[in-house]
């Protein structure tokens, strides 16, 4: 049975401790990312811009018409736009739970959870690394709420920023924690930028009414430009990687296939030529990720026994200076999703500030 807990009596119990000890284990890694929320959404108090005008909130028009940073407030499904960057809310939804790790916080008494999708581009030549100075929810009495997952956007930069390379698109989700009769909910997003190899740049703040919704959305798309194909090598801060082959299958031995995907064969290898330890691998802290036009990001892996039609299965936990990894990493993915793409950010320490490095993430087509 899944604990369950108000978030006050979570956070008195100690958050992250609370989770580790139910878990049975420590607290772990994961990847830096913008924000995860529970899957369990309520019927109401909903505002999700729709091609034919349907929504549970306000209706507004113009969404596909911009508005700048800094300026006037956006609504659901208009995007936001600076010089390098795009920002979208895409869905904003009451839910009834969220979920952090093994426990189920319901809110406190008055209170409701409440979640944004949003998705965000990088619209410039130059590789970015984003993060938000901040990231907050007015519930429309002045007050600011922070998000509640265990990953705020707010912390990304602490990891050196999330690493976008021109033209990707990446998605996310925030969740809030406001009264329920909270009268005009709008998020302020300041967002933080790199252009590599120069510093953050604190960009103006933005506002969206999360109440009110287009009626004509604006939708953002992953367009990767100039990227190497299967078969070909890329080398950035001394790491040199290579995808080597790829093939889709149904069918793998040993593994039942869950329905509605595929399996995407990797054949790839990293060699680490740095001065520093990396993680170089699919899902978790390594920085590696199969992502289709729409921003979808597939990192689900089978952990092989040892091999894979005489190959072997690919290893990038710790690469140490010197040495290499190689084989196959098999990734479940959509079987819709096309053009697909293999992303590999490399460690953050190789493009901080000060090293000059101007690249920081590898991307490669692979359909």
């Amino acid at each position: 049975m899944t604990p369950r807990f108000t978030r006050r009596d979570f956070v008195r119990a100690g958050g992250v401790a609370a989770v580790a000890t139910l878990a049975g284990c420590g607290a772990g890694g994961g990847d830096p990312s913008p924000g995860n929320a529970s899957e369990n959404e309520s019927a109401g108090g909903n505002a999700t811009a729709s091609g034919d005008g349907a929504t549970d909130g306000d209706v507004a028009g113009g969404g596909t018409d911009a508005v700048a940073g800094g300026g006037d407030a956006a609504i659901v499904g208009q995007t936001v736009e600076y010089p390098s960057l795009e920002f979208l809310v895409t869905e904003a939804t009451t839910i009834p739970t969220l979920q952090r790790g093994t426990v189920e916080l319901e809110p406190d008494e008055g209170m409701t959870f409440y979640r944004l999708r949003y998705a965000f581009r990088n619209v410039d030549d130059a590789y970015l690394a984003l993060g938000f100075d901040a990231f907050e929810l007015d519930d429309g009495t002045g007050e600011r709420h922070d998000v509640e997952d265990f990953f705020s956007p707010e912390l990304l930069a602490n990891f050196g920023g999330l690493a976008l390379a021109p033209g990707e698109m990446q998605t996310a989700t925030a969740t809030f924690e406001i009264p329920v009769d909270a009268p005009a909910p709008t998020l302020h997003v300041t967002p933080s930028v790199r252009r590599l190899p120069a510093d953050f740049e604190a960009l103006p703040e933005a506002a969206v009414d999360v109440v009110s919704a287009a009626e004509t959305p604006a939708t953002l798309t992953q367009t990767f430009r100039n990227v190497p194909g299967v078969g070909e090598e890329a080398r950035v801060a001394g790491i040199t990687a290579r995808v080597a082959d790829v093939a889709f299958v149904d069918e793998v031995p040993e593994f039942d296939r869950p329905e509605g995907v595929e399996y995407a064969v990797v054949d790839l290898s990293v060699a680490n030529d740095s001065a520093i330890p990396i993680v170089a691998d699919v899902g978790g802290v390594g920085g590696m990720a199969l992502t289709d036009a729409l921003g979808r990001s597939f990192a689900r892996r089978l952990e092989l026994p040892g091999e894979f039609e005489g190959r072997p299965a690919y290893d990038g936990e710790l690469v140490e200076p010197g040495q290499s990894a190689a084989g196959v990493r098999i990734v479940e993915v959509a079987p819709d999703a096309s053009p697909l793409y293999f992303t590999y950010a490399v460690a953050s320490d190789l493009w901080a500030v000060g090293t000059g490095e101007a690249v920081n993430k590898l991307v490669w087509r692979l359909r």
